[in-house]
C-alpha cells in the first residue's frame, strides 16, 4: 500500500513538473507567436477591409474581414520577421501601411484622414514613425520649393526656376545623408533594412549598398528586406560592365519565342520598357532614328516589354514603328527579366557587344549614337 501511495505521488510530481515545463516553454496565449489586429475606424462602416503585403511591386491580398460598426479583427499565425504590411479599405478608398509584427497591434482613426491613425502595439511601427517625423523636415522643404517653382513657372522666372532646383538638389542630398546615416547608427533594426531596401537601394552603388549590408547584425537575417538586398545586389554583380549579359527568351507579338543569346555577332541594344509608360514611347521614338540609322549593319534593339495587355503592347509597337525584336512575359512589372538585369526604372537601356558582353549601361539614346559610330563603321 506504502509503495502504490509513493508511486502515485511521484507520478503526480511527474505531471506537475512536465506540466509547468510544457507551459513555461509553451505559454497558452503568448502575444509573441502570433500577430492579432484590433481596429476601430469612424467614417466607415459594413464593409471590406483587406489585409495585404507587397510582393513584386504589387500588393497582394492575405485575408480579408468586414468592418461591422467600426470595428474589425484580423487574427494570424506567426510571421519571422516584423515586415510592412497594407490594410486596404473599401476596394481602395483608403490604404494604410504598417509594420505587422507577432504581437497585438491597435488601429485606431478616421478613413477620411488616414495620416493621423494611431498605431500601437508594434515596437517596430513606433521606430518607423519616428524615422518618418524626423525625415519628415526634409520632405517639407521639398514641397515647399515645389510650390515655389510652380509660381515661378508661372512667371516665366527662369533664374528663380534654377535657384529652387539647385536647393532642391541641396536638399535631397542631405535627405539620403540622413537616411544613410540613420541605417548605419541602427543596424539592428528592421526599419533600417526596410529603408535601405526600399529607399536607398536605387540610389546607391553596389559598394555603397555592400558596405551597409555588412554593417547589419546577424539578427535580421530571417527579414524578407536582407534578402532583397542581397538578390539585388546580386543580380547587379551579374549583370555589370563586362559580365556576360543574362539569357532571355521570351515571346515575340506573334507568339514566336526569340532568345537574346541567338542575337550574337550583333551589337544587341536592350530595351526595358512598357507601352503606358509614356518615357518609354519617347525613348522608342528616339530609337526610331537609330534603327533606320543601324539597319542595314551588325545592330539590333531587343525590346523587352513590362505590359501584361496583349494589344495593348501590340497596338504600341504598331504606333512607335520601331524596328526591333519586341518579346514580353505579359506579365507586369512581376516580370522576372528586369530583375536579371537588376532594371529599377524604366526605360533602361543595356549596350552587349557581339560577343555577348555587357558593354555600356545606364545612357541616353543621344550617349549610344556617338558610341555605336565609333563602333560600327
Amino acid at each position: 500500500m506504502f509503495q502504490k501511495t509513493l508511486n502515485m505521488r511521484i507520478s503526480i510530481i511527474l505531471i506537475i513538473t512536465l506540466s509547468i515545463l510544457y507551459f513555461s516553454c509553451n505559454p497558452v496565449d503568448n502575444s509573441r507567436n502570433r500577430y492579432e489586429i484590433n481596429g476601430i475606424i469612424s467614417g466607415i462602416s459594413d464593409c471590406e477591409v483587406v489585409l495585404g503585403k507587397l510582393e513584386n511591386g504589387k500588393i497582394r491580398h492575405l485575408d480579408s474581414v468586414m468592418i461591422h460598426k467600426n470595428h474589425f479583427t484580423f487574427k494570424g499565425g506567426r510571421i519571422e520577421s516584423p515586415e510592412i504590411y497594407y490594410l486596404i479599405f473599401d476596394n481602395g478608398r483608403g490604404i494604410l501601411e504598417f509594420f505587422l509584427e507577432n504581437t497585438l497591434i491597435e488601429i485606431k482613426g478616421s478613413i477620411n484622414n488616414l495620416a493621423q491613425f494611431e498605431i500601437s502595439g508594434s515596437q517596430t511601427q513606433a521606430e518607423y514613425q519616428s524615422f518618418l517625423e524626423n525625415n519628415s523636415v526634409y520632405d517639407d522643404k521639398q514641397n515647399n520649393i515645389f510650390k515655389q517653382s510652380v509660381a515661378a513657372k508661372s512667371l516665366n522666372d527662369s533664374l528663380l526656376l534654377q535657384h529652387l532646383d539647385s536647393t532642391y538638389k541641396s536638399i535631397f542630398n542631405e535627405q539620403i545623408d540622413f537616411i544613410i546615416k540613420y541605417v548605419i547608427q541602427n543596424n539592428k533594426s528592421v526599419v533600417s533594412a526596410f529603408i535601405t531596401a526600399r529607399t536607398l537601394m536605387p540610389l546607391l552603388s553596389t559598394a555603397d549598398l555592400e558596405k551597409i549590408m555588412s554593417n547589419f547584425t546577424s539578427e535580421l537575417s530571417n527579414s524578407v528586406y536582407i534578402a532583397e538586398l542581397i538578390e539585388e545586389i546580386s543580380n547587379r554583380k551579374a549583370s555589370e560592365i563586362g559580365k556576360e549579359a543574362p539569357e532571355i527568351a521570351l515571346q515575340d507579338s506573334s507568339g514566336i519565342i526569340i532568345s537574346l543569346h541567338n542575337q550574337r555577332g550583333k551589337y544587341v541594344l536592350l530595351n526595358f520598357g512598357a507601352s503606358w509608360n509614356p518615357a518609354s514611347r519617347t525613348v522608342n521614338k528616339e530609337l526610331l532614328k537609330l534603327s533606320k540609322k543601324y539597319s542595314s549593319k551588325d545592330f539590333i534593339i531587343f525590346s523587352v516589354s513590362l505590359d501584361e495587355n496583349r494589344e495593348n503592347w501590340k497596338n504600341s509597337i504598331e504606333n512607335d514603328g520601331l524596328n526591333a525584336v519586341h518579346v514580353c512575359s505579359l506579365k507586369g512589372v512581376l516580370a522576372s527579366e528586369p530583375k536579371l538585369y537588376a532594371i529599377i526604372t524604366i526605360p533602361s537601356l543595356v549596350l552587349i557587344d557581339p560577343d555577348g558582353i555587357i558593354i555600356l549601361r545606364d545612357f541616353t539614346p543621344n550617349d549610344l549614337e556617338k558610341i555605336l559610330d565609333k563602333k560600327i563603321k
